[in-house]
């Protein structure tokens, strides 16, 4: 809206009651004042009529001078489109120099609205005369089979309208039973016969007729003459095929034989489920991965792994060749995919820490249903492949597994009859070498410890124990203990779990083993020379 200016004052009312021609004033000042300071673009309507649906119409707005504006549409049913909202499908805006045009597909009958919205300009409105949408009819062959070899098979049509030089018609065959059109020849609308040639790499069998005819709409005009076609030459793919659908879980992995020279570029495959719904899937030839296999060297053996949701499937298969042809329709191998809440299986370490002396470790299995359970050792191999018994009833099957000095990874792998798979992994770091420990003082040939601290060096991942008490080295792996008195008892321990044990005793400051030995020898052969001598004496008194 404009701004305007308003006199509210009681000074200027009172001077209005003063006489006419202050009042005409005023009224001058008024009018000047409420005209808008910036000027809305005025908007102009105009209504236009077709008595008959027409296609591919044309509106077309043109201004006289140079001053910009824009066009909405309003179609008969109400429907309003503007210039940067509209269904490209129906229609079209196009802003050119000058003018604006709607281009509208199909227009049915009724009353058109122009809302035209700019600065004040003369507008020309007018309706480019519409065009006839091509209509084809075919003409032969129609409803018919027929039997091809190498030649060329005669066609036959008729088109009206207003096509021109650009518009074509194309020929389509789709496999018996399959799910996808091969082009396989095309020709001018206007010609209206062809000589179609089947091209060399089109495999025998069963074939139906498709045509698509341009009719000025995106998708063209669809014919079905109801042609089946025998193709006979001898040209056949039997190295093509579905060897097997193995289920993995959420997922099926479908294996496939393909000659090694056969050049194609797509696979596509048709699923049904359970439930009746058929649904697609797509993969380019790279999106396969080879299994290696020695039997036969002309021929490679191609892993599709698709995941799917659980349920019973039945399939087949189309390929497509470098010439945009496709193989005959194949049937892949029916499959059920069951999955499994693996939260119900429980796998269970006897050791829990990374760091390990121990020679041999037990993993502890509590499973849901009968499984195959394999055992990998990632430097020494397979340890443990067999089934096990699951169930509500079932005990925990406990699986000895030996541990070698190294870094270890075990994994446990679990499958079931589904082919759902789960594995489980522990890494382990095994060292049977007790730690290092390099005494300063006291050393095993000093006689005694001067201030009483003991001290020396150990491996920084250890821990020293004298009396119960835990000791840290520093970072440098320096030890020191104090208070020590006649006697030390100490214990190195690595993270591990190793040990190194070191004992000292001072000379003179107590009791030996060896010493107490000694004197008890030395106190019994003193006492039985004292008892011999008081026998011989009192065998000597007896006497007379």
């Amino acid at each position: 809206m404009g701004r305007y200016l308003f006199i509210t004052t009681s000074r200027g009312m009172n001077a209005l009651r003063k006489g006419p021609y202050l009042l005409a004033l005023w009224l001058a000042v008024f009018m000047f004042s409420v005209l808008p300071a910036n000027a809305e673009p005025a908007i102009k309507t105009e209504t236009l009529r077709l008595d008959e649906k027409q296609f591919n119409v044309q509106f077309i707005v043109t201004g006289e001078a140079s001053e910009p504006f824009e066009v909405e549409l309003e179609m008969p049913g109400g429907t309003r489109y503007t210039h940067d909202q509209f269904d490209g499908k129906k229609v079209l805006y196009l802003d050119m120099e000058g003018e604006r045009r709607w281009l509208i597909n199909e227009a049915p009958a009724g009353e058109y609205k122009l809302h035209i919205s700019g600065t004040e300009q003369a507008y020309r409105v007018t309706i480019k005369k519409e065009l006839r949408r091509p209509d084809t009819a075919w003409v032969s062959p129609l409803g018919t089979e027929l039997t091809a070899a190498n030649e060329p098979i005669q066609l036959a049509w008729r088109s009206q309208g207003d096509y021109d030089a650009n518009d074509r018609i194309r020929f389509f065959l789709r496999p018996a039973g399959g799910w996808q059109n091969m082009l396989i020849g095309e020709a001018q609308l206007g010609d209206g016969a062809a000589s179609l040639y089947l091209p060399g790499t089109l495999a025998d069998g069963e074939y139906e007729l498709f045509i698509i005819a341009d009719n000025k709409t995106p998708d063209g005009q669809h014919i079905e003459p109801d042609v089946t076609l025998h193709v006979q030459r001898g040209v056949s793919y039997d190295g093509i095929r579905a060897v097997h659908a193995i289920p993995r879980g959420d997922a099926i992995e479908l294996e496939f034989e393909f000659p090694r020279d056969l050049e194609w570029t797509v696979i596509t495959a048709s699923f049904t489920d359970g439930t009746g719904s058929t649904f697609l899937k797509h993969a380019g030839r790279q999106e396969l991965s080879e299994i290696e296999q020695t039997e036969r060297t002309d021929m490679q053996v191609l892993r599709w792994l698709l995941p799917l949701n659980a349920g019973a499937y039945k399939g087949s298969f189309q390929v497509v060749f470098g010439d945009y042809t496709m193989s005959p329709v194949m049937d892949i191998p029916s499959f059920e995919l069951k999955m499994r809440d693996w939260s119900k299986d429980e796998v269970k370490w006897s050791i829990e820490t990374e760091k390990t002396n121990a020679r041999q470790l037990q993993v502890i299995l509590k499973l849901q249903a009968k499984t195959h359970v394999q055992i990998v050792n990632g430097s020494s191999g397979i340890l443990f492949d067999q089934a096990v018994a699951g169930g509500e009833e079932a005990e925990e099957q406990i699986v000895s597994v030996p541990l070698a000095e190294g870094d270890q990874i075990i994994e446990v792998l679990l499958a079931d009859q589904g082919g759902a798979v789960k594995l489980y992994s522990k890494r382990y770091l095994v060292d049977y070498t007790p730690p290092r420990l390099t005494m300063i003082q006291p050393l095993s040939t000093h006689e005694r410890l001067e201030g009483g601290l003991a001290s020396g060096f150990a491996d920084l991942d250890s821990i020293i124990i004298h009396n119960g008490n835990e000791i840290t080295p520093d970072a440098s792996g320096y030890f020191s203990i104090e208070g020590v008195g006649d006697s030390l008892e100490i214990s190195v321990r690595d993270s591990h779990g190793n040990e190194t044990s070191y004992s000292w005793q001072a000379a003179g400051g107590g009791w030996s083993k060896a010493l107490i030995v000694i004197i008890v020898i030395n106190l019994l052969l003193v006492g039985g020379t004292v008892t011999v001598i008081l026998i011989i004496r009192k065998k000597n008194l007896k006497q007379p």
